[in-house]
């Protein structure tokens, strides 16, 4: 009787490739990643809105920007799509807000020195991304002014501003229009403080790793450098009723 042996190859364990840090992230020291916005269902996102701890992504920012109903976001082939025909806006954002007393919010807020990436098309009009200040855009919901920056890209049909609540102005750096987002797009937001280039502070846009434009703060004056470089910021990606943004990832770096 023959007794056939088989020669198992030694396990080896496969490791998972990670993606490169962007060549823009490394220029100024931005190799921590901390925010991995991936979509191969919606256990990321608070979809039912219950303002509990642990989400990635929450869908509400208190009764003046409600969330939209569960069934606006929906995942198929790693696609994460915000739609909803009519009422709230489809959004999704990095904090959920609790109310006018501590702690107010919910999830993950970010400093300003960073480089954030988003791949995203959009469908239809009134499509938006913003990159917002806490504490300005929350004094904003309580009925106050607000105090602090906004950084705006894209609003509104695909504009860019930066906002000083605090001095209550606001500097256009980019129109309306221009962009073709019918197709998946690469944006890049770069905001480097004073203290990493020189002295000097500023916002840098791109699309597909082309650059848009850039706002130079230090320059610019207004207070613009101390409210940008002192704000504490979430992420708030998605569309406005009536139109459709889709989602394959949004990265930070710092």
């Amino acid at each position: 009787m023959w007794i056939l042996y088989q020669q198992m190859a030694p396990h080896r364990q496969t490791k998972v490739a990670q993606p490169a840090i962007p060549a823009l992230a490394v220029k100024y020291g931005f190799v921590t990643r901390v925010l991995h916005g991936r979509f191969d269902d919606t256990s990321s996102i608070d979809v039912n809105n219950t303002l509990a701890p642990g989400f990635q992504f929450y869908t509400s920012l208190g009764a003046s920007r409600p969330a939209a109903p569960p069934g606006s976001f929906t995942t198929s082939d790693s696609v994460l799509t915000c739609s909803n025909p009519s009422g709230n806006n489809p959004v999704i954002c990095t904090i959920g807000y609790l109310g006018t007393s501590a702690p107010r919010t919910v999830g993950t807020t970010y400093p300003f020195a960073s480089y954030t990436e988003i791949l995203l098309k959009f469908v239809g009009s009134g499509s938006s991304f913003w990159a917002m200040d806490v504490t300005g855009i929350l004094q904003q919901i309580d009925g106050g002014q607000g105090s602090g920056a906004e950084i705006d890209y894209w609003e509104t049909d695909f504009g860019a501003s930066i906002h000083n609540w605090t001095a209550n102005t606001t500097h256009n750096i980019i129109g309306s229009g221009g962009i073709d987002f019918s197709f998946f797009r690469k944006l890049g937001i770069l905001c480097v403080p004073g203290a990493l280039n020189s002295g000097t502070c500023f916002v840098a846009l791109y699309v597909d790793d082309v650059l848009q434009a850039t706002f130079n703060a230090t320059a610019f004056g207004g207070g613009y450098q101390t409210v940008l470089e002192n704000s504490s910021y979430f992420l708030r990606v998605g569309a406005k009723a009536g139109s459709t943004c889709q989602i394959k990832y949004i990265d930070r770096w710092q």
